[in-house]
Formats: C-alpha cells, structure tokens, sequence
C-alpha cells in the first residue's frame, strides 16, 4: 500500500470512476499496476485490461502474472482485485504492451506469448537494457517486412540485491 493507505486496486477503481465520467461513451484504457515495496521485496499489483506481465525468476523459470481485470473507462462501479509477489535478488519483471505479441509476420503468424516466454528465458541473466533490445530486435526479425501496426514498449524492472 501507499502512504495514504490506497492500494493499486482501489487506485484503478478510483481512476475508473474519473475515465468513466470524463471520456465519451465506448473509450477505453488498459493498465497494469504496480506498487513495488523496496523493503519487503514485494510487488503489490493490479490490472485493468492489460497484458498480464511476466515475473522472470532469477533461475529463468516465467510466471505469468495471471490476475486481469476490466479495463478502465467501461463501467464505474467495477471494483479491482490486487495481488502480489515476491521478487528475489535477480528476479524481473516484464511489462509489455500488445504491439510485441501481436506484431505479424508476412504469413500473418503473431509473434505471442510462447515467442516472448522463449526470448525471456533466453535472456533473463542480461542487464534489463539488453532484455528490452533482445526481444524487440526478435519481434522486428519476426515481423520482417510487415508494417508494425501497434506501439512496442516494455518496461523491466530487476531486483539486485
């Protein structure tokens, strides 16, 4: 929790109480958050529509943060669950947006989630800078040609100590 006590799933329902009475009718946000807790080594999160993040363990083994929720914006009195973990020295955790899964190649094949899990466990010893450069330079191998059609953007963030 924060220092005045809200937590992030009551922070995404107050948010979604504002989106709905200020956004027209039918828009929309995704969002995950996340509330890391430097002392404890704890994540404290919620989602709202997002891609659920991975949480890559320092031994290479993924777990997909499966807790999702609706996304910001549809219906006002949605309440949010919250979850967390625990995050060890080499831990990290991964944050994306749907332009890295559902990027297409000239086949029409999508890069998804067994692509990205594969190039996590590949690169999940490397500094948090090579992580996002590895997985975006696969995804654009894997697109080739095809026109990226959304955003690729991911956040890492690695315990060190």
């Amino acid at each position: 929790q924060t220092v005045s006590g809200t937590g992030p799933g009551e922070s995404l329902g107050h948010s979604n109480r504002l989106l709905c009475q200020s956004t027209r009718r039918g828009s929309f946000v995704t969002l995950f958050l996340g509330f890391l807790d430097v002392s404890s080594h704890e994540i404290h999160f919620a989602n709202a529509g997002h891609n659920r993040p991975y949480l890559v363990r320092q031994d290479g083994t993924v777990e997909m943060l499966s807790l999702g929720g609706l996304v910001l914006g549809f219906m006002p009195d949605h309440e949010y669950g919250e979850d967390n973990r625990s995050m060890a020295p080499g831990d990290m955790l991964v944050v994306f947006s749907d332009g890295v899964t559902e990027a297409f190649n000239q086949s029409h094949d999508m890069y998804g989630e067994d692509r990205l899990i594969d190039a996590l466990k590949e690169l999940h010893g490397q500094p948090a800078r090579r992580v996002v450069d590895g997985i975006v330079e696969r995804v654009k191998a894997f697109a080739g040609a095809h026109p990226q059609s959304d955003d690729i953007t991911l956040l890492i963030a690695r315990r060190t100590a």
